[in-house]
């Protein structure tokens, strides 16, 4: 990894904030499980401050000579809670890692804005790091952001290009983690393959985050396919979804509530088909003794799953729902992933006519 930037908000926030140090000790204010770090450090003997590498006087001043972007200012404090926590995790293993507080959406800077400063902010890193560290398989420049904003959820985004989405939801019902996800991050910590640009993304569990996140997710984008990633208890292998139904979503989300009258869209169509030759993708996936027998279904839940796969098709993208096994079954996590990768670059050559 080139360089991690970490991001998290900041309630009182005006502007893009790039955090200097981070400290090891001090964090008295209890999480949202009520819990504590043990002694109230990050790493026990560790330093008592960290400071960052990179030049980041510079970084802001390249930043605040555009007008177009949103100003950033610098801080020596980054508040002894979770933020400098994970940063002091994160810069203590890694020396190319920053942090970006960010302020509440819209007070005034767009969703928009922040990105786009934020992309400009990993574009001035990158060119301060004097000695890149070693390059993974994958030579693009990888950019990993990690935001945690209340309007969104958890997301996570390795930002490639505009290419190939690939979508997977973070833990819900008491599960530790998501297995849907775990698949997901490999493909964007390892890749696909070289003509396959990638944008991996995290969304919660949540109907209402989901309508908000997923247009402006596409728009931003415009994926030329879009890789949906599902956990299944009852599934035994990997199943792709052929079909996605606009109503009869009556299970609650992880936040306790339903679609309005448990449909995805108002006077939606009944059910949507992928466009993607799913027949010849299983196909080209179980002819391969070596990767994870792929099964097709044309019923995906109806619950979150089918619901954004539906969201999604709605918009006119080429997609397909990839529902993922307990990983207690038969196939570990790294075969997998090594057939989604497949599936990935099966759907890719489906696709006859990319979207603009």
């Amino acid at each position: 990894m080139q360089l991690t930037i970490l991001c998290g908000l900041k309630s009182y926030a005006k502007c893009l904030t790039l955090e200097k140090l981070a400290h090891n000790g001090g964090y008295n204010y209890y999480d949202e499980e009520d819990c504590l770090p043990p002694n109230n450090e990050c790493i026990p003997g560790g330093p008592n401050e960290i400071w960052n590498s990179l030049d980041l006087d510079k970084v802001a001043e390249s930043i605040n000579q555009d007008s177009s972007l949103v100003p950033v200012e610098l801080s020596e404090d980054a508040g002894r809670y979770l933020c400098e926590y994970t940063y002091y995790t994160g810069i203590y293993q890694d020396p190319h890692t920053i942090f970006v507080h960010v302020p509440p959406l819209n007070n005034p800077y767009s969703l928009e804005d922040l990105t786009k400063t934020l992309r400009q902010i990993a574009i001035a890193c990158l060119k301060s790091i004097k000695t890149p560290s070693a390059k993974s398989k994958n030579t693009k420049s990888k950019y990993l952001m990690s935001l945690n904003l209340p309007e969104f959820g958890d997301i996570h985004l390795l930002l490639y290009a505009d290419d190939i989405a690939i979508i997977g939801f973070e833990p819900f019902r008491k599960m530790p983690t998501n297995p849907s996800w775990q698949v997901v991050e490999i493909l964007g910590k390892e890749g696909v393959d070289d003509s396959i640009k990638l944008v991996t993304q995290e969304v919660p569990v949540c109907y209402a985050k989901v309508s908000s996140i997923l247009p402006q997710l596409l728009e931003q984008h415009k994926p030329q396919v879009v890789v949906l990633c599902g956990f299944s208890h009852m599934a035994t292998t990997l199943v792709l979804e052929k079909v996605a139904h606009n109503q009869g979503y009556c299970t609650k989300d992880s936040e306790g509530c339903l679609p309005p009258d448990g449909e995805c869209c108002h006077n939606g169509d009944c059910k949507l088909c992928s466009p993607l030759d799913l027949n010849m993708v299983a196909d080209s996936i179980n002819q391969d003794s070596s990767l994870v027998p792929v099964i097709l279904s044309q019923d995906a839940g109806r619950y979150l799953c089918e619901f954004i796969y539906y969201t999604v098709l709605k918009q006119g993208y080429p997609a397909v729902f990839v529902h993922v096994p307990p990983l207690d079954g038969p196939y570990s996590l790294e075969a997998l992933a090594k057939t989604l990768r497949k599936i990935v670059q099966a759907c890719v050559r489906s696709v006859k006519s990319p979207t603009s």
